[in-house]
Formats: C-alpha cells, sequence, structure tokens
C-alpha cells in the first residue's frame, strides 16, 4: 500500500499521482456507498418547487426548452416565477427537459439521477484526495464521508437541487483534472460547472488563485497557460449571461432578497452564516427546511453580533491559513480553498432570498471538509505511529469515527424519508420550521389537492377541506415584522382561505373572500380565476333551477340573470388569463363564461370560445373536463370535421380512455376518416 506523502520528501508530481493511484475497484465504494444512501429517494416523488418547475410545468414537455435554458435565465423556464434573481443555468435547465421526457413527467428519473451526479462526486472527492498525496485508506476514507454526509440530504433527496449536485461534480473533477497537469480537460469541465449553478464561480476563483499561488509539487499546467484558459473561460460565461439577461450588468446587478436591509446588517448576515454553515456540517442533526430571515434581529441586537464576529475571525484566519501555508502544503491549499470558496456566495446576502440558511448551499464546501477532515485523521494516526502513541490514539479515533457516523448516519435515516411525498414533507416542514410561512401553505395546498380529488359534497371532503382552510388561516399568523414574508405569500395565504372554502361549498364566503383579497392585490390571478370560479358557479345553479322554467318572465329574468353573471365572470377569468402564469384552467374558465354569452345572447362568441376551450385541453389534454367542453363549443358550431379530429386526436393519446367505445361510436356515425 502506498505511504502518504513526506513533507520532508520532494517526489515529482508525476511519482505523487502514480504511487497513490488506487485500483478502480476501489473508487466504487464511495460511488456504491452514496447510491445506496440515497437508493430510497427512487420512489420518492415531487415536493415543494418540483411541482411547478418539473412536474406541471408545460416548458418541460418541449425539446426547445434546451434551446431557451441556454438563451434565457433560468427561472424564465418556470411558469410562476416573475424574478429571476440573476440566475443563469441552463445546463440543469436541459437536464430537467431531457429527464422529464426519459420518465413521461414522472419523478425517478430527476431522483434517480440526483444519487448518481452524488456518487459520481464521491469518487470525485476520493480522486482529488489521491491526487493531493493521500494514501489510498485516506483517499477512501475521504469519498466515504462525502458520500455518507448527513449534510446533503436536501440536496440529493430534493429533485430541484440538481444544480447544486451539477456544479459540484463538475468542479470536482475539474479541480482533478487541474491537479493532474490536464488543463484541456478542467477547463470544459469547469465550463459546465459555471453553466450549472452560480456557485461553482467560486470553483474558478479557486483555481485562479492556485495558478498563482500553486505549489510546485503539484503536477499543475504553466501559470500563464492557466491564467489565460481561466480568463477565457470567465469571458465566455459572462458573454452568455449578457445575453441571457439582455443586459451588459449580465444579471449580476440583480437583486432578490427585497428585505431593505442595510449594509451593515448584511455584512452581519453574512459572516453570521458563515458559522452556521460550517456548524451544519459538523453536526447536521438539526435538518429542516425554510429556516427564515428574521427582521427582528437587526446590527444593534447581539444575538447578530457573536456569530458575526467569530465568523469574521474564521474567514481571515483561513484566508491567511491559505496564502501562508497553502503553497508549502497542497492539502491545504486545495481543501481549505474549496471549503471556504463554496461559502462565498453566502457572502451575496442580496440574492439569498427568504431563507439565507438552505442546506443545500453546502453541498460544494462539504467536499473540502470531507478533505480537510481525512487528512487531518490521517495526521493524527501518522504522528502516533511517530511518537509512538499510535496504542493510545485508537481509541481517540475509534470515538471520532463513532461520533461522526452517529452525526451523519441519523439525519440519512431520520429526513430523507420526509421529502418522499409532498404533503408529508410539508406536514413535518410545519412542524421543524413553524416560525415561517412557506410550510403553512404548502401544508395548505397539498391538503387541498386532496380534498378536490374526493367526491364533491362529501363529508369526508369537507373535513380535509376544512383542515387545509386551517392551515391557510395559520399561515396568516406568521409576523411579518419578525421573518421576512414575500408578497405573493401573503397573497397566497389570503386566497388558499377563498380556495378551502369554495371546495368545501361555501361559495357565497368564498366569493366574499375572493372580492375582499382583489381590494388589497388587484392582479391577484388567483383571486381573480376564484372569483370567476364562483360565478359560473351561480350561473349554472340559475340555468339548472330557473331557464327551464314555463313562465316566460322567469327566463327572460334568469337569462339577464345569467349573462350577468357570465360578463362578471369573464372580465375576471380575462384578469387571470392576462397575469404572468398561464394554467389551463384560467383559458378553461374564460371560454366557459363566453360559452354562456354565445349560447344566451352574442353568437359571434363562439370562435373566442373554442380558442380558449382549444388552448387548455391543448395545455392539459387528459382532463376529461376540458374535452368534454371543447367537444360541446364544437357541436354547437356544427364542426362535425374539428369534432371527429379532436376525437381521433385524443384517442391517439389515450388509446385506454374509459369512454373509447362511445367515443369511436360518434367518429362512425359522423363517418369520420382519418
Amino acid at each position: 500500500m502506498s505511504q502518504p506523502l513526506d513533507p520532508t520528501s520532494t517526489p515529482s508530481p508525476v511519482e505523487q499521482i502514480e504511487a497513490n493511484r488506487a485500483p478502480w475497484t476501489w473508487l466504487l465504494i464511495p460511488l456504491v456507498a452514496a447510491l445506496l444512501a440515497f437508493a430510497s429517494t427512487w420512489g420518492a416523488g415531487f415536493v415543494y418547487d418540483d411541482i411547478e418547475l418539473l412536474q406541471t410545468n408545460p416548458a418541460m414537455k418541449e425539446w426547445a426548452t434546451i434551446g431557451r435554458a441556454f438563451a434565457e435565465p433560468f427561472w424564465s423556464l418556470a411558469p410562476f416565477q416573475e424574478n429571476f434573481a440573476g440566475y443563469y443555468r441552463p445546463l440543469p435547465g436541459a437536464s430537467f427537459v431531457i429527464l422529464h421526457q426519459l420518465g413521461g413527467g414522472t419523478a425517478w428519473p430527476y431522483h434517480f439521477a440526483s444519487s448518481m451526479v452524488h456518487a459520481l462526486s464521491a469518487l470525485l472527492v476520493m480522486k482529488v484526495a489521491l491526487a493531493l498525496g493521500a494514501s489510498r485508506m485516506t483517499g477512501l476514507g475521504t469519498g466515504l464521508f462525502f458520500a455518507l454526509s448527513g449534510a446533503h440530504v436536501e440536496a440529493v433527496a430534493w429533485a430541484s437541487a440538481l444544480p447544486d449536485l451539477l456544479a459540484t461534480c463538475f468542479s470536482l473533477l475539474a479541480i482533478d483534472q487541474f491537479l493532474r497537469g490536464r488543463l484541456h480537460f478542467a477547463l470544459p469541465a469547469l465550463l459546465l460547472a459555471m453553466l450549472s449553478k452560480e456557485s461553482a464561480y467560486a470553483t474558478w476563483l479557486l483555481l485562479f488563485g492556485v495558478s498563482l499561488f500553486g505549489s510546485k509539487r503539484l503536477m499543475l499546467a504553466s501559470r500563464c497557460t492557466s491564467l489565460s484558459g481561466l480568463a477565457l473561460l470567465g469571458g465566455i460565461v459572462y458573454a452568455l449571461r449578457m445575453q441571457a439577461f439582455e443586459s451588459s450588468g449580465a444579471g449580476f446587478d440583480m437583486e432578490l432578497t427585497l428585505a431593505g436591509l442595510s449594509l451593515s446588517h448584511q455584512i452581519l448576515l453574512s459572516f453570521g452564516l458563515i458559522v452556521r454553515y460550517l456548524g451544519f456540517l459538523v453536526y447536521p442533526m438539526d435538518s429542516r427546511p425554510f429556516r427564515p430571515m428574521r427582521l427582528d434581529h437587526g446590527p444593534e441586537d447581539a444575538s447578530l453580533w457573536g456569530p458575526a464576529a467569530i465568523g469574521m475571525i474564521i474567514t481571515i484566519g483561513a484566508l491567511a491559513t491559505w496564502l501562508i501555508h497553502g503553497r508549502r502544503h497542497p492539502r491545504v491549499q486545495i481543501g481549505l480553498g474549496l471549503l471556504f470558496a463554496g461559502l462565498a456566495p453566502v457572502l451575496n446576502t442580496k440574492s439569498i432570498g427568504r431563507f439565507p440558511f438552505e442546506e443545500r448551499f453546502a453541498y460544494l464546501s462539504s467536499a473540502g471538509f470531507a478533505l480537510i477532515l481525512a487528512f487531518a485523521f490521517e495526521a493524527m494516526l501518522l504522528r502516533g505511529r511517530k511518537t509512538r502513541n499510535r496504542n493510545a490514539l485508537m481509541p481517540i479515533a475509534a470515538l471520532l469515527a463513532t461520533a461522526w457516523a452517529i452525526t451523519n448516519l441519523t439525519p440519512l435515516a431520520r429526513v430523507t424519508p420526509q421529502w418522499a411525498n409532498n404533503e408529508e414533507f410539508a406536514r413535518w416542514s410545519t412542524k421543524v420550521s413553524p416560525e415561517t410561512m412557506t410550510p403553512w401553505l404548502l401544508a395548505g395546498l397539498a391538503t387541498l389537492d386532496r380534498a378536490r380529488n374526493l367526491p364533491q359534497g362529501s363529508n369526508e371532503r369537507i373535513a380535509v377541506a376544512e383542515e387545509a382552510f386551517d392551515f391557510f388561516e395559520r399561515s396568516l399568523e406568521v409576523n411579518v415584522d419578525e421573518v421576512l414574508v414575500a408578497a405573493h405569500e401573503r397573497e397566497s395565504g389570503n386566497v388558499g382561505l377563498g380556495n378551502a372554502l369554495y371546495v368545501m361549498g361555501d361559495y357565497g364566503t368564498a366569493q366574499s373572500v375572493y372580492e375582499e383579497i382583489l381590494k388589497g392585490y388587484p392582479y391577484a390571478q388567483e383571486a381573480h380565476f376564484g372569483l370567476s370560479n364562483c360565478l359560473l358557479y351561480r350561473a349554472d345553479v340559475t340555468y339548472a333551477t330557473q331557464a327551464p322554467s314555463s313562465e316566460s318572465q322567469q327566463r327572460q329574468d334568469a337569462a339577464e340573470a345569467l349573462l350577468e353573471l357570465a360578463n362578471r365572470a369573464l372580465t375576471h377569468a380575462d384578469q387571470a388569463v392576462r397575469g404572468f402564469r398561464t394554467l389551463p384552467a384560467y383559458y378553461h374558465n374564460r371560454s366557459v363564461a363566453r360559452y354562456w354569452i354565445a349560447r344566451m345572447q352574442d353568437h359571434t362568441q363562439f370562435p373566442a370560445t373554442e380558442d380558449d376551450a382549444r388552448r387548455a385541453f391543448e395545455m392539459e389534454p387528459g382532463n376529461q373536463q376540458y374535452f368534454n367542453h371543447l367537444l360541446e363549443v364544437l357541436a354547437l358550431q356544427n364542426k362535425v370535421q374539428d369534432l371527429g379530429a379532436t376525437n381521433s386526436y385524443y384517442l391517439e393519446l389515450f388509446p385506454t380512455a374509459p369512454d373509447r367505445a362511445e367515443l369511436e361510436a360518434q367518429l362512425a356515425a359522423w363517418g369520420w376518416k382519418d
């Protein structure tokens, strides 16, 4: 077995790497360990942002979105996002489309891809350790430390966190190839990392620093070549960002955290976050999402000064150590550099959003932490061997290893299952992060979705909807003066109350809630949509109970009332459609409102009615309500050819449709021939 690099010896860089080359079977050990650690996620579903970003996002169904991913900001691909926040991540955007196509929109390809990228990262951590002169056992330990870290649950178990995984994986590949003098492989890998997530820009900065102050004991390319290549790479990424954001600022000037924090508050927050992330890497037992930004702890608050002072001392000390000792000790230069470079993005507090501490942000830094931890462990054992105290150190080493295993394997076993199901995830989040609004909203939305799938008017449906109402009501109790809450969250909480009432069947109260919301949020799409729902329901009731009357005056009164409701519903449905989100239900509502107007008063509304009905059907062809409504609109216009084409198209998409025989009989009656 190879020996660890002796600080007093001076082997050539090539001899150093060759002496520590591990058989490929060794490299598979951390890879397999990482896969096994997160194998339970392969059967998990979508949670939180996954639902609208990956599951129901129409952009994921289009191959053309791959081109858009390279030409536009990342969040422009999502139908629910207005603020693009300066994020340019074309590689994950393209990967999401491919994974959607591979799995037909199911979750398993996303989760399998996440666990595989994590496994490859664990393998690459081992390779980087070996390139830095670690023994095979130390290299293996480094890979296993990374593979089984409890700090990785959010990054690997959450499908939407793939950008963090890709950025880290390609960063490690770039570092490994850079240390082996293969700049022609390192630069393309680094480009892929920088096109995955902005955190990889810190890897670029690290390699730039190593190029300037690199150790002669590393097999690096010439300084001039490395610096020129890195400068070219930075220029390419900047040019791509300028094109995507259509701005010379390349999106770097965009702000996400609209909390109005003073400069002193931002500085204290940033250095305090460094302490929190380092603490989490050491002790990841408290793994939970949605840790809010507190607004009641300002610059004058002593609770911010302590962590900030410690963070500042640690950061300055790490930088001094890197500059003074890094050139003589490559392990320090790469391990310490990677640990703190990965934390660099937290210094940009204007783009960290409502949740300044998010566990996945520590994923890249954890690679550097694993390197430092393994090298420190190796140094301790080596020192014991030299001082002949090895036997005395073995119990300490065993105790440290046991403590590490407990603090890391526990969150893997306890927290990973919480990310498997959206409603369970939301309910768990309300327990571990009750002080912020997001988990209560998620729990309300997930519970309300379950209620909608229950039989209309059933006691169970009403009970579940009441539970959703309670979640929304609880979300509105969060004090906006204490924690940062986005304006759209307050809007969503109020709209949730109206939606829950609507599902309960209390349409009158729901209508009143929507009307009240629009007084404070006149452009709230969901409130306009909900109000149009209530008005259309009343139109249906009016038609069903009064229109069939034999009394001409009653029929006329009913027709006038129905037209008034339909016109009001059209106004609000039109406002919903004109918002930044485009959902098929919005077009369906507008079509239904126009349908009533066309039937009762103005036949010229039928073409517009058909356009909206077709748009809703094309966006969600599996929705039986949209399909039947489109057929009715076509039938009222006597468009037999279009009826046949629509029926035929539907049967091609859904060959096992339960009403297939009936639809085929209709096609035969029309004499339809494809």
